[in-house]
């Protein structure tokens, strides 16, 4: 995939003629503030969408290839060039190819183009606006859900047999950043991770699952297999203790592979990992 193209107000006249003539002719789409407009190219080779008043869309399929421009005023201010992903028309899992929604409630709907597809997940592009007026390509999720007129947004994918919910919320940039991820960590519970805006993990937790991942949720608690192993916090493979039986666990995250879990133990509440097999849910 190519990066997409940024051009300021100044140096719109870079863009091709041709493509100033695709992006400014042709009916515009009624607007309206709090919609969530979907659709697909099908047999159509271009597809015109409006953002705002004063901003429209146009994405065309050429020559096996998709194209996005976005124009404010008439004038080409964004232009992605997205090589030959994407689907036509709707996918099979019934995802939208287009998604148009405003993610940071600034007034302009944002762009989410689809860029591939799998067997379970559906990968999206979006283009987003900025305060300043410039429009920024930085965001790529999986499956994604949106409700109008609320920030942000969620998503979620599969790898192997883990899958992953992600919740989508707006840095001061008016920019979408993950702010919190919910994977599988075997049958019972999950490990939910919460980011701040740069990317850096604030706290991670294993959590039972919840409708809401946002949803803030008591310790799990489990017990220990008997003879379980527990491992050195700082060193996995220190072995520091063995447990007996239904010795109470409160589960506290697990490890980069899923196949060991940090817990706290006994009256002192010491630390250290234990292999998943070796904890028993209650």
């Amino acid at each position: 995939m190519e990066q997409a193209t940024h051009i300021n107000r100044a140096g719109w006249r870079k863009i091709s003629l041709i493509a100033l003539v695709i992006t400014i002719a042709g009916g515009q789409a009624a607007f309206a503030e709090c919609d969530i407009l979907e659709g697909g190219f099908k047999e159509k080779a271009e597809q015109r969408i409006t953002l705002s008043p004063t901003v429209e869309a146009s994405l065309v399929q050429l020559a096996g290839e998709n194209l996005v421009y976005i124009s404010e005023n008439g004038e080409t201010v964004f232009s992605g060039d997205f090589g030959e992903a994407g689907w036509n028309g709707t996918s099979e899992t019934g995802m939208p190819q287009v998604i148009a929604v405003d993610v940071n409630k600034d007034g302009i709907k944002d762009l989410f183009v689809g860029v591939g597809q799998g067997m379970v997940n559906n990968y999206y592009m979006g283009m987003v606006s900025q305060p300043d007026g410039q429009w920024s390509q930085n965001v790529e999720v999986s499956n994604p859900a949106f409700s109008c007129g609320e920030q942000g947004f969620t998503g979620w994918y599969r790898s192997g047999p883990r899958g992953t919910d992600e919740v989508w919320a707006i840095g001061k940039g008016g920019l979408p950043y993950v702010q919190i991820s919910r994977t599988v960590v075997d049958d019972h519970v999950f490990q939910k991770v919460i980011y701040d805006a740069q990317g850096k993990v604030i706290t991670r937790s294993i959590v039972p699952y919840t409708e809401d991942i946002r949803i803030e949720t008591a310790p799990v608690t489990a017990k220990a297999v008997e003879g379980a192993a527990v491992y050195s916090p700082d060193d996995m493979q220190t072995e520091l203790a063995r447990l007996a039986a239904d010795v109470p666990l409160v589960l506290l995250e697990a490890d980069d592979t899923y196949s060991l879990m940090l817990v706290e133990f006994g009256p002192d509440r010491k630390r250290g990992w234990v292999a998943i097999e070796d904890v028993a849910y209650e």
